[in-house]
C-alpha cells in the first residue's frame, strides 16, 4: 500500500508540485489522467531534499561562492528559508475526495536565496558580471514569499480569484506584534502549475522572538507554516 490507506500520490509535474488523491473517479476526473507515475511521500521528500542527505556542515555556514550546484539547489528547496509543506483539502467545495498537494514555500528576500538564485542564473563564473552584482547588491525593500506547486489542474483558470483572495488572507504572525499584511500578490500560471509571489513590507520590529508564522488561503487550501527566526540568522543577522 501507498501512503495512509485508501490514498495513491501521484505526481502532477514539475519539480514542486505533488498531489495526493483517493483512488475514485471523482478525483481521477480532477486531477486527469496524464498523472500516472505513483510515489510515495519518502520519494518525494528525497528528491525535494526533505532528507538531507548531504552530511556534515550546511552550505549556508560557507561562503556562497564555494557553494556547488547541488549545495545552491539545497538552499532553495531545503534550509531555514525555503521547505516542502503538505496542504491537505476537499476537492469540489470541500465535498469531494480528499486532496494533499506538495508546495515549496521560500523567502526570496533572504540573501541566501538570492545568492544561490545568482548561482544558477550566471554561475561561479559569471557572479563579478555587471548584471550579478547589481542583482545581488540590489535593495530589498519587502519580505518576498514565493509559493511553489499549485496545480494548475486544480485550481483551473483560478489564478485572478486565488490572488485575491491571498492578498486579503495572507499576514505574517509573530507573538507579541502586530499581524503584517501582505501589500501585493501575483499569481502567475505556469504550465501544470501555479506559484504565488507574496509581498510584505518590513514592519516587523528587531525583536522578532522564536519564529515567524505565515498564515493564508489559496482556495480550498489553508496554507499555514512556521519559520525558526534562530535558524535563519545568516551573516550576523536575521535574513527574510
Amino acid at each position: 500500500m501507498i501512503g495512509p490507506r485508501g490514498y495513491g500520490r501521484k505526481r502532477m509535474g514539475g519539480p514542486h508540485g505533488w498531489a495526493l488523491s483517493r483512488r475514485n473517479p471523482e478525483a481521477a476526473a480532477c486531477i486527469g489522467s496524464s498523472m500516472d507515475t505513483v510515489m510515495n511521500r519518502r520519494m518525494f521528500l528525497a528528491l525535494a531534499g526533505g532528507k538531507r542527505l548531504m552530511a556534515g556542515q550546511p552550505p549556508w555556514e560557507r561562503p556562497f561562492k564555494e557553494w556547488s550546484s547541488r549545495d545552491a539547489e539545497r538552499v532553495l528547496t531545503d534550509s531555514p528559508w525555503a521547505r516542502q509543506i503538505g496542504v491537505r483539502f476537499r476537492l469540489g467545495n470541500g465535498a469531494g475526495a480528499m486532496t494533499e498537494v506538495y508546495l515549496t514555500m521560500r523567502w526570496s528576500s533572504a540573501l541566501p536565496v538570492r545568492q544561490a538564485l545568482a548561482l544558477e542564473r550566471w554561475g561561479r563564473d559569471g557572479l563579478q558580471s555587471a548584471a550579478a552584482v547589481e542583482w545581488l547588491e540590489a535593495n530589498q525593500p519587502d519580505y518576498v514569499l514565493e509559493i511553489f506547486g499549485f496545480p494548475a489542474t486544480l485550481y483551473h483558470r483560478q489564478s485572478e480569484r486565488v490572488e485575491k483572495q491571498i492578498a486579503e488572507t495572507a499576514g505574517l504572525y509573530v507573538r507579541g506584534q502586530v499581524a503584517v499584511r501582505a501589500k501585493e500578490v501575483r499569481v502567475p500560471e505556469h504550465g501544470m502549475h501555479m506559484s504565488a509571489t507574496v509581498r510584505f513590507p518590513r514592519a516587523l520590529t528587531a525583536d522578532l522572538g522564536d519564529e515567524v508564522e505565515f498564515i493564508g488561503k489559496a482556495g480550498p487550501a489553508e496554507l499555514r507554516e512556521k519559520f525558526k527566526l534562530k535558524n535563519m540568522r545568516y551573516e550576523g543577522r536575521i535574513e527574510m
